[in-house]
């Protein structure tokens, strides 16, 4: 009796330990797909507040850019030649847009110009290779920003960002607001657009002295 009793034990307890073995079993695949689930979550977590915090640098940078640029009109102009390489000499260029070689680059790698127009009194500025989730993002903050007037060559208050940032990555062309409120720059700025739009082929102060006496010209705005 006591050795069918002593069977029986042994035979019961294998038994438990092998139902203990595939509970832990189960227990540990619980454990790592709860895990995957939680580090999954944290992660996406993650990259959407490394977009933000690029976005957000990125704007900041390129406000600055506007801002410093300000400075270096000379009478209503912008006469430089290389305006990346003047604000890095001048200190004036973001430190992590630095790219080295007088060059620059925004938050994702991408090339960032400064380029003047050809009448020197505004400029654009480019940056390149730019996401598709921030690109949105971005365009989004740029076009309530007073400092920018076109975006892509749009409007601010009429730019769509998903029809911008329409590619994987993109080219973004921004137009700062350049203020010609100084009476040396009005009056350069008023004979550029003599010179270069209503009058391309008179004389700019035969022009002024009749746009003085009669009026400006019927259908001509400036």
């Amino acid at each position: 009796m006591s050795v069918i009793t002593s069977s029986y034990s042994e035979h019961n307890i294998r038994h438990l330990q092998n139902d203990d073995k595939g509970m832990t079993l189960l227990e540990v695949l619980g454990v790592l797909v709860v895990a995957a689930i939680v580090i999954g979550a944290v992660m996406g977590l993650m990259s959407d507040t490394l977009s933000s915090s690029d976005n957000q640098k990125e704007l900041k940078n390129l406000q600055t850019i506007a801002t410093k640029m300000k400075a270096q009109k000379f009478q209503g102009q912008y006469t430089g030649t290389d305006y990346v390489k003047i604000l890095t000499e001048s200190g004036g260029l973001p430190a992590d847009m630095i790219a080295g070689g007088n060059k620059a680059k925004n938050a994702w790698g991408g090339a960032v110009t400064i380029k003047v127009s050809s009448d020197k009194y505004s400029y654009v500025i480019e940056s390149s290779n730019v996401p598709k989730k921030n690109c949105i993002d971005l365009v989004t903050s740029l076009r309530s920003s007073s400092m920018f007037t076109k975006i892509n060559g749009n409007v601010t208050n009429k730019v769509d960002p998903s029809t911008v940032c329409n590619a994987d990555k993109t080219t973004i062309k921004l137009k700062p607001t350049v203020n010609h409120s100084s009476a040396p720059a009005r009056a350069l700025y008023l004979r550029s657009l003599y010179e270069q739009v209503i009058y391309p082929d008179s004389d700019f102060f035969t022009v002024m002295l009749t746009s003085f006496r009669t009026g400006i010209p019927t259908g001509q705005t400036i």
